[in-house]
């Protein structure tokens, strides 16, 4: 497939085969859009189970999703058609504006046929990379590899070009969710963004603080190749049968033509330290990406948004030991959080790098997770001189805040989902009050 002139559609045609059913379908799609939008409309209505708050099954073995544009179905279709990847057929793509969605831009109807298996995050299934045995780690890593090596043969449209996979912008959740950005002419575009920026956070941690440094300074400069990416390659797309082994692939939401290395990395994102199987298997089959992998962690730190503050949040393990952690991606009043290496312990007394960041000022008891939030926002911060025309920019949002006020730091405590459930107290500190982190009993 490699070498070949890569042709991507701008519109959705079904692919009729030689089953009756098929024809039939193909008999289906001749009637007017609006009259097979109010059809399925009815059908999604009465016998679909609600997936998600944009996907839907029907017992007739179908799945359906509104999107934002055809391009999700598009891309679906084309990998279908140019790899062995076992993913679902697309039946119809039409403008669809039955449901609230429709004023949030998500304006577009997928139809799509059910393949077999289970995500392989999803409870329902008995298997676990967990306790998987050695062979069926390596069957899984093996057609992961398989299906990468076959998306990486084709030659992309444009040699340089970072875009979606209809070339225009992208969207991932490594960036913002619901935000496209681009498309950029080249890698070196991209990464001048500002949620490509990195930098040595807490270089205490670091064991080489030098070669981070060395590796962030070099990237604007380095050469990469661009590759068709699925975007959002997690547990919940991965679709297994009963012994484990990969047999469907879902969700091309993300599908982008992207650095060599963004698959890897973004596989990465959320289960580095949380899940090491799934970090095995990934580091095992592209470990020349390393480097970029510590790298892209720097930007993870710090997420960087338009009219937020950054925050740094600490779990305390006894009177000056704490594990930072990070809050990414927030979904309504869930959260996932992105931990520092829970192995290591930061000192708060010596963090030169939390000390410098925070300012807090004095938070006043509240129960309303909205206002505590609001509140929160508002807390004066300062910027690291270093950082000064950069300035970082974050926002954690927690469950079940409580606010308490205190004349140097500002406590909130939180149920952190991440730790199955068990409380914690989080702790905002500030520069002032560095030697006075004491535990909340």
């Amino acid at each position: 497939m490699a070498n070949v002139k890569t042709v991507i559609p701008t519109k959705f045609k079904y692919q009729v085969s030689c089953s009756f059913k098929s024809w039939l379908w193909r008999l289906w799609l001749s009637f007017p859009n609006v009259i097979r939008a109010r059809v399925y409309h009815i059908l999604l209505y009465f016998f679909g189970t609600r997936l998600g708050p944009h996907t839907t099954y029907t017992p007739l073995g179908i799945y359906s999703k509104i999107l934002s544009s055809p391009e999700e179905a598009l891309a679906t279709e084309f990998v279908r058609h140019h790899t062995t990847i076992p993913v679902p057929k697309v039946l119809d793509v039409l403008p669809y504006s039955l449901t609230e969605l429709a004023a949030m831009g998500r304006s577009t109807l997928m139809i799509t046929k059910e393949i077999p298996g289970i995500p392989l995050s999803s409870y329902d299934t008995d298997f676990s990379l967990s306790t998987a045995t050695l062979e069926q780690k390596e069957i899984f890593r093996n057609t992961l590899f398989d299906w990468l090596t076959q998306l990486r043969s084709i030659s992309p449209p444009h040699p340089q070009k970072v875009c979606g996979f209809l070339g225009l912008g992208l969207y991932s959740y490594r960036i913002k969710p619901g935000l496209r950005v681009g498309p950029y002419k080249s890698p070196t575009e991209l990464h001048a963004q500002n949620f490509c920026a990195a930098r040595v956070d807490f270089p205490e941690l670091a064991e080489d603080p030098d070669r981070i440094q060395r590796l962030i300074e070099e990237r604007p400069n380095k050469k990469y190749r661009i590759y068709l990416t699925h975007g959002d390659l997690q547990p919940h797309n991965i679709l297994v049968d009963d012994a484990g082994r990969p047999c469907g692939l879902v969700d091309w939401e993300c599908a982008s033509w992207m650095p060599e290395y963004w698959e890897h990395t973004y596989a990465l994102r959320m289960y580095l330290l949380r899940d090491e199987d799934w970090s095995g298997i990934w580091r095992s089959m592209f470990p020349e990406y390393e480097d970029d992998l510590d790298v892209e962690l720097r930007t993870w730190l710090c997420r960087w948004e338009e009219n937020t503050w950054h925050w740094t949040i600490c779990i305390p393990k006894d009177t000056n030991n704490v594990t930072r952690l990070h809050a990414v991606q927030p979904i309504g009043n869930s959260i996932y959080w992105f931990f520092e290496d829970p192995a290591k312990e930061i000192n708060l007394a010596t963090s030169l790098t939390a000390c410098a960041v925070i300012q807090i000022g004095a938070l006043k008891s509240m129960n309303d997770y909205n206002s505590v939030f609001q509140l929160l926002k508002g807390i004066p911060m300062t910027i690291p001189q270093e950082d000064v025309g950069i300035e970082p920019k974050f926002t954690c949002r927690c469950d079940n805040v409580q606010a308490l006020e205190n004349e140097c730091k500002a406590y909130a405590v939180t149920n952190d989902r991440s730790q199955e459930g068990n409380e914690h107290y989080i702790y905002l500190v500030s520069k002032n009050s560095r030697s006075q982190v004491s535990q909340m009993s």
